[in-house]
């Protein structure tokens, strides 16, 4: 790998990292939420389980036995992940998902709660405001590999010092968006290559009438629009 490309995975695992440092805050909030709702209660129920929370989570006893969920969608198997591990990647055939597991005590029984954030949806879903694939609050595009252990070749991810997975970045990569920005780049030069096919003939027509001051105003507003919408791109980057 040459030193431009390690550069952009460097880059690449930095943002990632940051975006999971958010999630991972996000299930601390929401943990603090269940903990406390289950305070107030005698008895760990739907009812007193009911909070706001920004993500799905799981309760299950020791012995592995699900006791609530806050989504039908996807309910994971306990048998599919450690409980020997804080963070992991959870991996079954609705898709793949980040996840923090950590324990519950009321009336000094222990539970285990699981918090996922989904990576990856395999359900083709038929509906065209819905996307299955990549989740792209995440990943920029699926031009990457993950690893729920450490891998050659694959950038180790981190949090506060602690490993929570590793990926790869295919070839191709983009992170999150990139390519929003290559849109805007294209609606960009689209749209002035039409201002100025129409401007131009006007421009001309102006010349040829000997309205020479006309001319240079319009010269400047469009100087001006082209230095707008560059400092626009410039800035969504």
């Amino acid at each position: 790998m040459d030193g431009k490309h390690q550069a952009d995975h460097g880059q690449y695992k930095v943002r990632l990292e940051r975006r999971l440092a958010s999630v991972i805050n996000g299930f601390d909030k929401d943990y603090e939420q269940i903990s406390g709702s289950a305070q107030n209660d005698k008895l760990l129920t739907f009812k007193s389980l009911n909070i706001d929370h920004e993500f799905h989570f799981y309760l299950f006893s020791q012995e592995g036995e699900l006791t609530y969920w806050s989504d039908i969608d996807m309910v994971p198997d306990f048998n599919n992940f450690s409980t020997s591990k804080e963070y992991q990647l959870l991996d079954n055939n609705r898709g793949i998902y980040f996840t923090k597991l950590r324990k519950l005590t009321r009336n000094n029984k222990d539970y285990w709660v699981l918090q996922v954030h989904p990576f990856f949806d395999k359900v083709e879903i038929d509906n065209e405001y819905l996307e299955s694939g990549y989740n792209p609050d995440i990943f920029g595009n699926d031009r990457f590999l993950l690893s729920g252990s450490p891998k050659e070749n694959y950038q180790e991810i981190h949090f506060d010092g602690e490993y929570l997975f590793s990926i790869f970045f295919r070839v191709g990569y983009d992170p999150p968006g990139k390519s929003i920005n290559h849109t805007l780049l294209i609606f960009f030069f689209s749209l002035l290559g039409l201002v100025l096919l129409i401007g131009g003939g006007f421009v001309y027509t102006l010349w040829s009438k000997g309205q020479k001051n006309s001319c240079n105003h319009l010269y400047l507003y469009y100087s001006f629009l082209c230095k707008g919408n560059y400092a626009f791109l410039s800035f969504s980057q």
